[in-house]
């Protein structure tokens, strides 16, 4: 009964030590992926910031920028909001 105990827990082990190596190298091949896709996030969110600074001294823009700026909380919408 311990010999068939030990041969389980043997394959369980194999198979786990596959499919974390493929998982593994699954990751790394993704990586460069995660890398590109941060760094287009990092260029368009300074590309916003610098949009909603040149929006305070150029108030024609600001409705292109509406849909994706939050607008802050005043306390009439904090009020209706409940």
């Amino acid at each position: 009964m311990l010999v068939i105990l030990l041969l389980v827990s043997a394959l369980a082990s194999v198979y786990f030590t596959i499919r974390y190596n493929f998982a593994f190298h699954k990751l790394k091949r993704l990586e460069p992926e995660l890398v590109t896709a941060n760094n287009a996030r990092n260029i368009i969110q300074s590309l916003l910031n610098e949009s909603v600074e040149y929006s305070k001294t150029h108030p024609d823009i600001k409705p292109v920028l509406q849909p994706y700026i939050a607008a802050p909380k005043t306390p009439a919408t904090a009020k209706t909001a409940k």
